[in-house]
């Protein structure tokens, strides 16, 4: 179950987004000031936090700085000021987002969802490439719920490629770096194995350049 704190001293909003994410199976944390949030802020291992900017006893930034930066909790701010000015200073702060009131209430639910993701794919080191999804620390590939069974080399061909999207890489690079610079075979092997990665992914993400080897887009 996600943890969620929602600090905000407007009644009616903190009510609303309350209701809404403990009808999503969230456990909710209400803070309506400042201090209610440095009270609460601490006690719990938190997901996730919304944040007020403008409280009634001081700065939604002040506080995400001061608390939410050094507990390495995500948040995100909801303001109602459209300031450009306020939105860079909330991504140079490290905000995952910043939702304008008024807002809806599903899409700040979409928000949150998102950046709760991010976090898990974060700590797993999940690449997506179309649907399929590549746990680079778990050595897993998995593609709609059902992970693909990779040998050894051929996952390490996809880590190599992966590791360096966008460049062409020559047979002999690949050689070197996958199967090590003491492999006396030839770059037909290479060939081999990108076939079948192609067939076990069924994307059409790693392409041949002519003459040259092969990039993954």
């Amino acid at each position: 179950m996600n943890k969620i704190l929602i600090i905000e001293d407007d009644n009616s909003i903190q009510k609303l987004l309350s209701s809404l994410f403990k009808v999503q199976g969230f456990e909710i944390s209400q803070a309506y000031s400042m201090d209610d949030a440095i009270k609460v802020v601490s006690n719990e291992g938190y997901d996730i936090a919304l944040v007020d900017v403008m409280l009634g006893d001081g700065s939604g930034f002040d506080f995400a700085k001061d608390y939410l930066n050094k507990l390495d909790i995500p948040y995100i701010f909801l303001t109602a000021v459209d300031d450009v000015y306020d939105k860079i200073e909330a991504i140079n702060m490290g905000a995952d987002d910043y939702i304008e009131k008024p807002f809806e209430p599903l899409e700040v639910l979409a928000r949150v969802n998102m950046v709760l993701r991010r976090k898990v794919n974060s700590k797993k080191e999940l690449i997506c490439i179309g649907n399929v999804e590549v746990d680079m620390k778990g050595y897993k590939v998995i593609s709609d719920g059902l992970e693909i069974d990779l040998t050894n080399k051929e996952f390490g061909l996809l880590k190599y490629f992966i590791e360096n999207k966008s460049r062409v890489l020559t047979r002999e690079n690949i050689l070197e770096n996958v199967w090590g610079y003491d492999y006396y075979g030839n770059t037909r092997t290479v060939d081999m194995h990108v076939k079948e990665l192609r067939k076990k992914l069924q994307l059409d993400c790693i392409k041949t350049v002519y003459k040259s080897g092969y990039r993954m887009e």
